[in-house]
Formats: structure tokens, C-alpha cells, sequence
């Protein structure tokens, strides 16, 4: 009995240990405000997350009169008019949540430095 009591508290104490670990190293990873990386170009990452959340078929794919999300001038033209920080920051718009896509908290982050860095190319 006395055995399984001190096993017990070791498991206990082991998995407490193993958590404070693992929730420090997630902070440390994780700048604040979600920026995960620093890919902040069009070309460098910003592409890559509008093609898969935005530019999905009758979506701001090729030729979308409500703007071409796989091509910078297209992206940019939004930026310039302020739809595309409305959209995404100010009324949580896009993606639409009928497509089931999602914007993750990294995602926007590396969206609004990006933004916030004049959109560079």
C-alpha cells in the first residue's frame, strides 16, 4: 500500500514537472502577439497562407472580381483600400466561416506585421 502511495506521488509530481516544462517552452517559441516567424514578405509566407485560406476555387482565385488573392497587385490593391485589414482585423470577415477555413492566431499575426511593414513584395 505504502508502494503504490509513493508511486502515486511521484507520477503526480513527475507530470507537473513535465507540464511547467512544456508551458515555458511554448512561450518561449511563441513570441507575443502570435508572430511565429519571420517570413513578413509577400513571397515569403504572406502568399502562402492567403493560397491556402483565401484563394480557394470561386474565392479570390485567379481573375475574382472582388479581388485575385493569387497574385501581390491583387492582395496589395485591397491593402491600399483598407478591405483587407477590415476584413480580416476589424470585423473578422475573411475567411468567411461558411468555408470552415480558419485564420490562426499565427497566421494573423504574420498577416498584420506584414501589414504593418507596408506589404512588402
Amino acid at each position: 500500500m505504502k508502494t503504490s502511495a509513493i508511486a502515486f506521488s511521484f507520477a503526480v509530481f513527475l507530470a507537473a514537472s513535465l507540464y511547467s516544462c512544456v508551458s515555458r517552452n511554448v512561450e518561449e517559441i511563441t513570441p507575443p502577439g502570435g508572430v511565429c516567424d519571420s517570413s513578413y514578405i509577400f513571397s515569403g509566407g504572406i502568399a502562402d497562407i492567403l493560397e491556402i485560406k483565401c484563394s480557394i476555387a470561386s474565392c479570390h482565385d485567379a481573375g475574382f472580381v472582388v479581388g485575385d488573392f493569387t497574385i501581390y497587385e491583387g492582395v496589395k490593391e485591397k491593402f491600399d483600400d483598407g478591405s483587407l485589414e477590415s476584413n480580416i482585423f476589424t470585423f473578422g470577415l475573411m475567411p468567411p466561416k461558411s468555408s470552415g477555413l480558419v485564420l490562426t492566431d499565427c497566421e494573423k499575426g504574420k498577416i498584420r506585421k506584414w501589414m504593418d511593414d507596408g506589404a512588402p513584395k
